[in-house]
């Protein structure tokens, strides 16, 4: 049984209201690479490591993730989150090459997100 939407209310939450200016915050102006996006979101929001990720702590215990259970998790499979259907709106994240997309791609994943908690849930719980 899923176990972790209160958290992805949580995350579609943070993922709106991150701001620009965080972002850029955050960022690496001086010595970009290929991962500056990915390791923006994870200073920001705990994104791409399952023991900063607050899907994987709930769903795994609150043992900071160490014993994953994707099982109860939203995307219910093992790192189903960059996989499959999931793999677009990750990939925004992580492949970012600027402040700009990185906010674009936070966005485009909180409303991917809402889509799944809602047809998960067949009603609509996330607005």
């Amino acid at each position: 049984m899923i176990n972790n939407y209160k958290e992805a209310q949580a995350l579609v939450d943070r993922y709106r209201t991150v701001t620009l200016e965080e972002i850029n915050a955050a960022w690496d102006h001086q010595f970009p690479t290929s991962e500056t996006g990915l390791e923006t979101a994870y200073k920001l929001i705990g994104f791409g490591r399952h023991r900063s990720c607050t899907l994987c702590i709930k769903s795994s215990g609150n043992n900071n993730g160490y014993d994953r259970n994707c099982s109860k998790c939203i995307y219910e499979c093992t790192c189903g989150c960059f996989n499959g259907a999931h793999n677009p709106t990750y990939q925004g994240i992580a492949k970012a090459k600027t402040p700009e997309d990185l906010l674009a791609a936070f966005r485009a994943r909180a409303e991917h997100i809402k889509m799944i908690v809602n047809k998960k849930r067949k009603k609509t719980v996330i607005r």
